[in-house]
């Protein structure tokens, strides 16, 4: 009998460990979570903040109350969640992992205004789904990013840091800005287009 109880006591300890939610709040001040209360609130404080909480719930709805007003976001599946609880969209995508000897490749008037018209499209919302990796999150809305808990997110105004592969396999990363510095960024790289040399 006391095997069988052993058992049981696993088998819900597995479970609860996979319904389990990493959720980061992205806020311009300080955030408050109240998990009892189900409620994430922001007002539009100085700089930028985040953190992080654990929702072990089958599925949780939360209300987000931020600058912009509030809205309800639902965690249903277990994963890596990114909450908006600023004023301004956030914009992420995958990041193709790059050996550190080809960050440094100069990048060819070709493929320049391919980033600058993927830029823009994402933007306005343009090609945004799960299935393309990449995301438009708007304040007070919620996304799901990855059920790979180990999942490396480098968020808005953060540098991006080192980052090596583990058993040969390259990580999966995740970087997010705001939509002023995708704006910022587009405008710096259409200063670096120029015109075709003639041959």
């Amino acid at each position: 009998m006391k095997k069988i109880v052993v058992a049981i006591a696993a088998i819900t300890f597995i479970a609860c460990k996979n319904e389990q939610k990493q959720i980061i709040v992205l806020s311009k001040g300080d955030a408050t979570v109240n998990q009892q209360k189900k409620t994430i609130e922001a007002s539009n404080g100085s700089g930028h903040e985040e953190k992080t909480f654990l929702e072990k719930e089958a599925s949780a709805s939360y209300t987000v109350k931020g600058p912009t007003g509030e809205a309800t976001v639902t965690f249903d599946k277990p994963g890596i969640y990114l909450v908006n609880a600023k004023a301004d969209t956030l914009l992420g995508a995958q990041q193709n992992y790059v050996q550190a000897e080809q960050t440094g490749a100069v990048m060819t008037q070709e493929v320049l205004k391919q980033k600058i018209d993927s830029l823009e499209q994402m933007v306005v919302g343009k090609n945004i789904s799960e299935a393309n990796r990449n995301f438009l999150i708007l304040p007070n809305q919620a996304a799901f990013l990855t059920s790979n808990e180990n999942a490396i997110i480098i968020t808005p105004f953060r540098p991006m840091k080192a980052i090596t592969s583990k058993d040969g396999q390259a990580p999966e990363v995740y970087r997010f800005y705001s939509i002023r510095e995708v704006r910022e960024t587009i405008e710096k790289l259409k200063a670096l287009t120029g015109p075709t040399p003639s041959k």
